[in-house]
């Protein structure tokens, strides 16, 4: 099935490889990024007789040669785990823990792939033959003083990455943690009016747990969700999930939004939902758009006002904000008004990239754009557009989930166990019709 398997960084550098079956080509890191930087950058091609396949994940390239009749799905859901594998074991998948863990990864694919053959890819059935302690990197939690002198513990992004095999030292300041993503994926287009013609949320709960011996989580979601055709659901100002997805390991509780979770070991989804339709909520960005003729010259002006409507104190970080201008473009120039805030004319795409650092919410940034062109026609108003942007929103959700309750049950008593509960919102396709 696999002839090789290879992980390689974003400088083109081999970090692993794996031979299995068949002949290894000489020019193994030249054979992929010849055909992401000159080819059409597709998952899987075929060149010189042999077939290929990779997935991106960060800066890294899980890559794999195939055999012919062997399907493409079940070799990116296998690189996929094998992603989430590395992660599992090494705590964190960088070039540098990679390179740190260099012989656990070897072990971990010893028992994953045999001769070829795809054989195990869960984490609680490959656990027990890791024998190589890991080297993982994250930071410690820090802590804060709020309002009134209130201390509030904040844990860094990277405090997750924790491998599940503890080290000695890890064994010694061991603590009873379980880290919680509640991540929504926003899909939204807007019509040139500003009406909002399509808009959906695709979103999950992703658990990861580092508590000593077998427990069962118990966790309770806010009232205001409904989970499916819930009957006793609360009707107004309520937020359907629809198509709900839970893991094997989540059993129903008794009453209301309580969930029980066996939790296996590394990280899984507890529940992958949608909302559809008319989402319910505020957008997070609207984009108002003045395009300016001039008669006395071949130059337009194109005005953007970008306002952030998510709540006053919450922060929307890496915007970014495309939008396709006419052919005959040969230049621009740009007037922004804060600082932080970026912007080029992309001759080769002929669009046009405005990259703001971050905005609170409740705020606005506009941004004035004059087109050079060298020839004028009646046509040209119509390249302008569509405009996509891009954004990440932390402590933020359209759906407005929260996770109410962390109770950890073992045996006869329960205890609430330190919770990092943290709520993201992404742009998935987030599109404005000029």
């Amino acid at each position: 099935m696999l002839q090789y398997l290879c992980i390689l960084n974003g400088r083109g550098e081999l970090l692993l490889l794996k031979h299995y079956r068949g002949a290894v080509p000489v020019k193994v890191t030249e054979t992929f990024f010849e055909h992401l930087h000159t080819g059409s950058g597709a998952p899987r091609f075929e060149k010189d007789g042999n077939v290929y396949q990779y997935v991106k994940k960060g800066d890294l390239y899980f890559a794999c040669s195939v055999e012919k009749d062997v399907s493409p799905f079940l070799i990116t859901e296998f690189l996929q785990r094998l992603f989430y594998l590395c992660k599992d074991f090494c705590g964190d998948v960088s070039e540098g823990a990679l390179l740190k863990n260099f012989v656990l990864i070897h072990e971990m694919l010893d028992e994953v792939v045999d001769g070829g053959i795809i054989q195990q890819t869960a984490t609680e059935k490959i656990r027990p033959f890791i024998y190589s302690e890991p080297a993982p990197i994250y930071k410690d939690c820090v802590a804060q003083t709020g309002l009134f002198g209130v201390e509030r513990r904040i844990a860094p992004g990277s405090a997750a990455n924790k491998p599940v095999i503890p080290s000695q030292a890890d064994l010694e300041l061991r603590r009873n943690e379980v880290f919680i993503d509640v991540v929504e994926k926003m899909t939204a287009l807007f019509g040139s009016d500003g009406n909002v013609l399509r808009s959906e949320v695709s979103g999950q709960i992703q658990l990861k747990s580092f508590l000593a011996g077998s427990c069962v989580i118990q966790m309770a979601l806010s009232d205001n969700i409904v989970i499916g055709n819930d009957r006793h659901a609360p009707g107004y100002g309520s937020t359907t999930l629809e198509g709900c997805k839970f893991h094997d390991c989540v059993k129903k509780a008794d009453a209301g939004n309580n969930y029980l979770i066996n939790p296996p070991q590394g990280e899984f989804s507890v529940l992958t939902y949608q909302i559809g339709g008319e989402v319910g909520h505020t957008l997070p960005f609207r984009l108002q758009t003045v395009v300016e003729d001039y008669d006395v010259s071949r130059d337009m002006e194109v005005i953007l006002k970008l306002r952030c409507d998510i709540p006053a104190r919450t922060k929307a970080v890496n915007i970014s904000l495309t939008i396709p201008v006419p052919k005959e473009t040969s230049g621009m120039s740009h007037q922004l008004g804060l600082s932080g805030q970026t912007a080029e004319f992309q001759p080769k795409e002929k669009q046009i990239l405005w990259k703001v650092n971050s905005m609170m919410g409740e705020t606005s940034h506009i941004a004035q754009f004059k087109l050079f062109l060298t020839t004028r026609t009646k046509a040209q108003r119509m390249e302008i557009g569509p405009a996509v942007l891009t954004f990440e929103v932390s402590n933020y959700v359209p759906s407005q989930l929260r996770v109410a309750q962390v109770l950890v049950l073992n045996g006869s008593h329960s205890f609430t166990p330190y919770r990092w509960v943290r709520y993201v919102t992404l742009s998935d396709s987030y599109t404005f019709r000029v």
